[in-house]
């Protein structure tokens, strides 16, 4: 099969894949501190990307890390990924899986950027993850956006000092220079 329709197969499945294994990561980031807490998982559903308990004792600081799990357990998980990486690999698929993995992991944090600074001119998204991470924390929005910023930045560095990012755009160079031809 030619390689630029390989890509084209691929790619898409690949983020679609990838988008499902982010929300299992997501929804079980949350489970793991409900149980942690001593809750009873009710309701567990990937495609509604919910997660329900009842009970548990949630302490300030579990209640906050509760709300900050669905996005700290994609990223935990992303690092060793990322670190594993190795650019000389020829296969598309190792390379598309790569780059999936990385927007999965990284693009959540955009959530953690956005949301502090609309909550600072008006009032937040109810139910999302990050207005309650404020309400609980009682952090200051902007400590918030500081925080993630922080991590996008180490995400970013991290992929770009592994050569994801080049590789990748060099991929889609070679199918665009071979189109031209």
């Amino acid at each position: 099969m030619k390689e630029n329709i390989k890509f084209a197969i691929l790619f898409p499945c690949i983020l679609l894949a990838g988008g499902l294994l982010y929300l299992v990561a997501h929804e079980l980031g949350h489970t793991i501190v409900a149980i942690i807490c001593g809750a009873e998982i009710t309701q567990f559903s990937i495609l509604n990307a919910h997660m329900s308990y009842n009970g548990g004792t949630f302490s300030k600081v579990m209640y906050s890390l509760f709300n900050a799990a669905g996005m700290l357990l994609p990223i935990i998980l992303i690092v060793p990924i990322i670190i594993s990486y190795k650019r000389n690999k020829k296969s598309i698929l190792y390379h598309c899986c790569y780059i999936t993995a990385c927007l999965w992991g990284i693009s959540p944090l955009l959530a953690w950027l956005i949301v502090p600074v609309v909550s600072l001119l008006d009032s937040p998204p109810q139910g999302d993850d990050v207005a309650k991470y404020i309400m609980s924390s009682e952090w200051h929005p902007m400590t918030v956006f500081a925080c993630a910023l922080a991590i996008l930045i180490g995400l970013l560095v991290l992929v770009i000092k592994k050569g994801i990012i080049p590789e990748f755009i060099e991929i889609i160079k070679g199918f665009s220079y071979k189109n031209n031809c």
